[in-house]
């Protein structure tokens, strides 16, 4: 194994330790998916998130196990799915169809991906949904004349509303990496009075990351600690802004 390899292996483990998690919920529509996923794998990578999936059975034929494994790893077991909610910092429903939709409205717990996001209401956790796939408002189904029926659009809207009343925040997948970005960036925001006050500055983070070297503002010389881990995009940064690191002993 190459040293690149090794500390990839080393910062993933890490990760799944300190780092921020994710629960996400796949159901059974392709419905923008790469897109989704392209995303949330540049946000893994920025915030560092280490993220946990719930498939349907539908999902693992329309979407695929080996597409969502590629930025997740996969849970089967109710046990485990619950334990994920309860730790997760926040929960995404990734890809909604009308028919998860429908049923979480109503209350009906009859798979994984419904009890799993009935029991994060439940839970009161911070929940995202992503509504491309069951939106009568998508510019795919209006395309296709999907959406000329305005009593059954409003009974969607109805269950979209009884998903907001529960807590919901419902997105298009266009906004998918700005909502979550918009979660993580308060603590930036408190931080940028540094900008120009301190030339030197200190992480005491076990894992280094972009959004860390961001809130330092305009700080010169970084001293880190002896073992700490680097991310890529961060190592880019210090390298292109010329930064001193220093690893304390």
């Amino acid at each position: 194994m190459d040293i690149e390899k090794l500390i990839e292996k080393v910062y993933i483990e890490v990760l799944k330790r300190i780092g921020r998690k994710a629960l996400l919920f796949f159901s059974g529509t392709p419905l923008n998916v790469d897109f989704i996923l392209s995303d949330l794998k540049n946000i893994a990578n920025i915030y560092n998130i280490y993220y946990k999936s719930v498939l349907s059975d539908a999902a693992k034929n329309v979407i695929g196990k080996d597409k969502i494994s590629n930025i997740s790893d996969i849970l089967e077991e109710k046990n485990e799915i619950t334990e994920s909610i309860k730790e997760a910092d926040f929960i995404l429903v990734a890809s909604l169809t009308r028919n998860t939709l429908a049923k979480v409205a109503l209350g009906i717990q009859d798979t994984k991906v419904t009890l799993g996001v009935a029991e994060a209401f439940m839970l009161n956790k911070k929940i995202i949904v992503v509504k491309d796939g069951a939106d009568f408002e998508n510019q795919f189904r209006i395309s296709n004349g999907m959406a000329k029926n305005e009593e059954y659009n409003r009974m969607l809207l109805n269950y979209f509303k009884i998903w907001e009343s529960f807590g919901a925040t419902l997105i298009n997948s266009s906004d998918l990496f700005d909502t979550i970005k918009s979660l993580f960036d308060f603590d930036f925001q408190m931080r940028n009075y540094r900008d120009d006050i301190f030339n030197d500055a200190k992480l005491n983070s076990n894992v280094i990351t972009l959004q860390d070297l961001l809130g330092m503002g305009k700080a010169k010389t970084i001293y880190i600690k002896k073992n700490a881990i680097v991310t890529p995009l961060a190592n880019d940064y210090i390298m292109n802004n010329n930064i001193r690191l220093v690893r304390e002993e």
